[in-house]
C-alpha cells in the first residue's frame, strides 16, 4: 500500500515539475517514481520516467546511472535489444560500471 501511496505522490509531483521544481529536483523524482514502478514490477511504466530522468541528467555520471537503470528495466520488460543499447552506452562511458560487462554479454548470449 505505501508503494501505492508514494507513486501517487510522485506522480504529483512530477506533473508539476515543468511548473516550479529545479532541474535537480525534477530529475531526482523521475529516478524515484521510476525505482517505485520497478518495485512494482511494471518495468514499461519505469521506462517512461528513466527516460525523463536521462533527458534531465546534469552530467556523463548521472546519464551512466540513469542508463544503467533504463537498460535494467528494458529487459525486465522483455525488451532485449532497447537493453542491450542502453548497456552498451554505459561500457562506452565506463567500462567497470557495476556489472555492465557481463549484462551485455549475456544479453547478447541470449540472441
Amino acid at each position: 500500500g505505501l508503494l501505492d501511496e508514494a507513486i501517487g505522490e510522485l506522480q504529483k509531483v512530477c506533473r508539476s515539475a515543468a511548473s516550479g521544481l529545479s532541474p535537480q529536483r525534477a530529475h531526482q523524482a523521475y529516478i524515484w517514481l521510476a525505482t517505485c514502478f520497478g518495485e512494482k514490477s511494471v518495468p514499461e511504466a519505469s521506462i517512461k520516467w528513466f527516460q525523463r530522468a536521462l533527458e534531465t541528467a546534469a552530467d556523463e555520471d548521472s546519464r551512466t546511472a540513469v542508463n544503467y537503470e533504463l537498460a535494467s528495466a528494458y529487459e525486465a520488460a522483455g525488451r532485449k535489444r532497447e537493453a542491450l543499447e542502453h548497456f552498451l552506452e554505459v561500457y562506452g562511458s565506463n567500462i567497470d560500471y557495476r556489472d555492465v560487462a557481463s549484462r551485455i554479454r549475456e544479453l547478447r548470449a541470449a540472441h
